[in-house]
């Protein structure tokens, strides 16, 4: 918890196609929070604390304004931050977690997304204590759907989804996990494909973050272009 209230851990989790990456553009519409994109910030971390192996996380650097809460538009990956577990002289994970949110601009709440069926939220409770939870949920229904539609447009998604075999049965285990961490922690649970300003005005308010300093001109463009998941 920092002086003026806010966390500085955020964690956006949910199952795939269930609105985390809206949940996410709109918390990085204020100034003072920065949630990388899709695990490539903690999960990395703890698959190479479970491994023992080397990890490589690219550092971004900002190119624009980020105009529209989106920030992976406006960064460029300028070079690598590399970890191996386990080596002399290496922070322990913690320790890794601090030195690579220090590469970053300064912001008070910093965390990551963290789609799927997984229960990295343990782990992290305990490897970054304070920590705080965004659940995005949806209809089980909708969710199969949304894969259905994504996978008839995107090649690359429709291998993915089969290798991963049995969709319903993934999907059931990531509601699982996301309602589990929201009981665990007292998550802030939100609609995914329904978000709204009330929405956004609680994510905030549990985070502790200032909404007077809430760029909701930014909210407004995320919200406008369609934040509902397809």
């Amino acid at each position: 918890m920092t002086s003026d209230g806010s966390c500085e851990w955020l964690f956006v989790i949910g199952p795939g196609r269930s609105g985390t990456t809206p949940a996410r553009f709109l918390l990085n519409a204020h100034p003072k929070c920065f949630i990388m994109h899709e695990g490539l910030f903690v999960r990395q971390f703890l698959q190479a604390e479970r491994t023992k192996r080397r990890v490589q996380i690219a550092h971004h650097d900002l190119i624009a304004p980020v105009e529209d809460g989106k920030p992976e538009r406006h960064w460029v990956a300028t070079k690598q931050y590399v970890w191996t577990p386990g080596v002399e002289d290496a922070p322990d994970a913690y320790g890794a977690c601090l030195a690579l949110r220090d590469t970053y601009p300064p912001v008070d709440v910093f965390g990551d997304k963290l789609p799927g069926a997984n229960g990295d939220w343990r782990r992290i409770t305990q490897l970054l204590p304070g920590s705080r939870f965004i659940v995005t949920l949806r209809d089980e229904a909708e969710i199969l759907k949304s894969i259905e539609r994504r996978a008839e447009r995107d090649v690359r998604f429709k291998q993915i989804m089969a290798k991963r075999g049995d969709n319903a049965h993934h999907v059931q285990q990531s509601l699982k996990h996301a309602q589990d961490c929201a009981e665990a922690t007292g998550a802030c649970v939100v609609q995914g494909d329904d978000l709204d300003k009330h929405d956004v005005q609680r994510m905030l308010k549990h985070a502790g973050l200032d909404e007077s300093m809430y760029h909701w001109d930014k909210a407004e463009i995320i919200l406008s272009e369609g934040v509902r998941v397809s």
